[in-house]
């Protein structure tokens, strides 16, 4: 596991138990949406509104757990918020009621002991602001009217810490939420690639689309897009995750197939109905060929190792269309049974 930096200024060792052993999702949701806004802030600006906090809380959230469908825990509220907030603008301001104060405990562990559970907030309230500052203050403290919150300040020194190791302190962060969500979703594939939208295209969505856009110039009439049939040329070809990216996790190169932008915006992150397999199956065993022909060998290893090892199929049979066609349906069919369990839409057709 990360270990953090440690401070001689600051209590690191409080900040290195926040996230541990965690319950539900708010507390990952709320450091995770203060490590992501501090370096957007100056030092003059550290106050967070409890609307902020919510609004920051739940698009660190939306992801995972709408796009990516990843459960957040069976008493968890987030996905139940976010499912409204389509409906309605007015959201619930429930996920703040703990965890504002709840994430700040493990700096006054001492303190709190034998601190009677329904007292604990008032008693964490109070020390915040009586540390706040003292020479090793907690990473806020809280602004309160008629119990209710109001918002949060951040303590600058805690700022300038988390800034200049924000890489390491990210790093630590994603590896709790990421382990917090396996745990609740165990049969979900790389949970760690699922915490944020990717923010650009990939080398290999690149690779794949300069082989296409290579046997085009070979051949004009190559190249068609999969779930409509529709010849492309070399302008119109868009890279498509046949599983969609959201469920897989990855850019295998097995899984990936031509279309248009606007089939592929169409599709989104749905599961295609599987009378598309025989076009992805044609158009990988085209690729394949292709590569075996241009590659040497030591390329052309590297390149089919992803389909030997993801497919289960020998370099040779995978240039048999027959082969190759059984091991794609042999290998797709157990992610359309998980992908229904997780609650994305299967049998989805382009006309």
């Amino acid at each position: 596991m990360i270990q953090i930096p440690t401070d001689d200024k600051l209590d690191t060792r409080a900040l290195a138990g926040l996230l541990k052993e965690t319950q539900n999702s708010y507390k990952h949701l709320l450091f995770g949406f203060l490590l992501r806004e501090l370096p957007r802030r100056n030092s003059r600006d550290l106050i967070f509104t409890s609307n902020e906090l919510q609004e920051g809380m739940l698009n660190v959230a939306k992801f995972p757990a709408i796009k990516c469908h990843l459960s957040l825990g069976l008493r968890d509220q987030t996905i139940s918020i976010l499912n409204r907030r389509r409906i309605t603008s007015h959201v619930e301001m429930q996920i703040l009621r703990w965890v504002p104060y709840r994430l700040l405990r493990p700096y006054f562990n001492e303190e709190l002991k034998n601190q009677p559970e329904p007292t604990i907030n008032q008693a964490i309230f109070q020390l915040a602001e009586q540390r706040f500052t003292s020479l090793k203050p907690p990473l806020y403290r809280l602004a309160v009217d008629n119990g209710q919150l109001v918002s949060i300040e951040v303590h600058r020194s805690w700022q300038d810490y988390l800034v200049n190791h924000f890489e390491v302190i990210d790093g630590w962060r994603r590896w709790h939420w990421a382990n917090y969500l396996q745990r609740r979703n165990p049969n979900a594939l790389n949970v760690m690639q699922k915490l944020e939208k990717p923010t650009r295209q990939t080398h290999e969505l690149n690779k794949m689309r300069t082989i296409w856009r290579e046997i085009l110039s070979s051949d004009a009439r190559s190249i068609r897009c999969i779930y409509t049939n529709e010849l492309l040329a070399a302008g119109d070809i868009v890279v498509d995750h046949y599983l969609p990216w959201s469920y897989v996790g990855h850019d295998q190169s097995w899984n990936l197939c031509p279309t248009t932008r606007s089939i592929n915006s169409k599709k989104s992150n749905k599961l295609p109905n599987t009378t598309n397999l025989k076009n992805l199956v044609s158009i990988q065993h085209k690729t394949l060929c292709w590569m075996k022909d241009s590659l040497s060998e030591k390329k052309w290893e590297l390149f089919a190792q992803d389909y030997v090892s993801s497919l289960q199929i020998s370099q040779n049979k995978l240039l048999e269309s027959s082969e190759l066609e059984r091991a794609l349906e042999q290998a797709l069919a157990p992610h359309y049974l998980l992908a229904r369990n997780m609650g994305f839409e299967l049998d989805w057709l382009a006309a």
